[in-house]
């Protein structure tokens, strides 16, 4: 027999509510994963299917990065958003980067990944060398030079992971789908 209260909260069962969400649920399966999302897994004991997350990962934040820059340069945007006008070697560099992003997510080239390795190289020399607008605080540079920092070092590691790419096994099981 069923209480009145239960009759009439169906939504309710055993007393947890159905409708709050699940943060851990969705935080190991949307961010922390340790199947799609190892990026704290050592090189040697990562499998080809986490190896192939991580390179398809990178290579579409790499290809993103450079999609808007490729953009920014062939436009030549006003200076009151920090760029100073068109450039087309810039413009041509930056498609070469996505190029190269598109390949290494494919095939997994050791050269085109050194090739990627060299685009937040020279995005950082650039911002040393030529510097960014003056009209953007002292923040914005911090956030700009932060983000080419770690995405060089994370180039670093994606390097690694596609020069042992060919030793690295095949995991036992089938990817779980929800």
């Amino acid at each position: 027999m069923t209480s009145p209260i239960d009759a009439a909260l169906p939504h309710l069962e055993r007393g947890r509510d159905r409708s709050v969400l699940d943060w851990e649920g969705l935080f190991r399966r949307y961010v922390w994963n340790d199947e799609k999302t190892p990026f704290f897994t050592k090189v040697p004991d990562l499998t080809r299917r986490q190896a192939d997350y991580e390179i398809h990962l990178h290579c579409v934040f790499l290809g993103v990065l450079f999609s808007v820059i490729t953009v920014i340069f062939a436009l030549g945007l006003d200076s009151d958003f920090g760029i100073r006008g068109r450039s087309i070697v810039a413009a041509f560099y930056g498609f070469s980067v996505v190029c190269a992003a598109i390949l290494l997510a494919f095939f997994k080239p050791l050269s085109i990944a050194f090739y990627c390795t060299l685009a937040p190289m020279v995005a950082i020399a650039s911002v040393f060398f030529k510097g960014l607008a003056s009209n953007l605080a002292q923040i914005d540079h911090i956030v700009i030079f932060s983000i080419l920092s770690l995405l060089l070092l994370h180039s670093f590691r994606v390097v690694a992971i596609v020069r042992r790419y060919p030793q690295m096994q095949q995991p036992s099981q089938p990817p779980q789908e929800r």
